[in-house]
């Protein structure tokens, strides 16, 4: 029963993080402008491992042109290991209404991510409510 409860929890809580990614990706596919970014840095973020050793991910910086011809640069919130090639080029898509808001237009990022997280989360929902409902009726 114990384990059930915290399925449910983590499920939850996937559920929540899947639905904001989807609507985040929802809006900037309706209503945000693709373009082609180039890759003119990358940040090296370190976070530490449970062994105490530290481990990282690159986080490529981005620089683009907007519509209105504003150049932009910008670190991109996906981290990538190894670091992705400088002076690759590779589409964003940016909020016109602030083009500071960026992501790269990946359809693993946009679609597979969140649909997936909201089908696992939706899964283990109904497995733990079932355990939770089987345990609570067959003492």
């Amino acid at each position: 029963m114990e384990l059930a409860i915290t399925i449910l929890i983590i499920s939850v809580i996937a559920l929540i993080v899947g639905i904001y990614h989807l609507r985040k990706s929802n809006y900037f596919l309706r209503h945000g402008i693709a373009v082609k970014a180039t890759i003119v840095g990358n940040i090296y973020k370190v976070r530490e491992s449970d062994e105490g050793a530290d481990e990282g991910l690159y986080y490529p910086v981005v620089r683009f042109l907007t519509e209105k011809q504003a150049a932009i640069t910008k670190e991109l919130d996906n981290g990538y290991l190894p670091k992705k090639k400088e002076g690759t080029m590779l589409e964003v898509i940016y909020d016109p209404s602030d083009p500071t808001k960026v992501v790269e237009s990946s359809i693993f990022q946009l679609e597979t991510f969140p649909i997936t997280m909201i089908t696992v989360s939706i899964c283990g929902l109904i497995f733990s409510l079932l355990v939770i409902w089987y345990t609570a009726t067959n003492p």
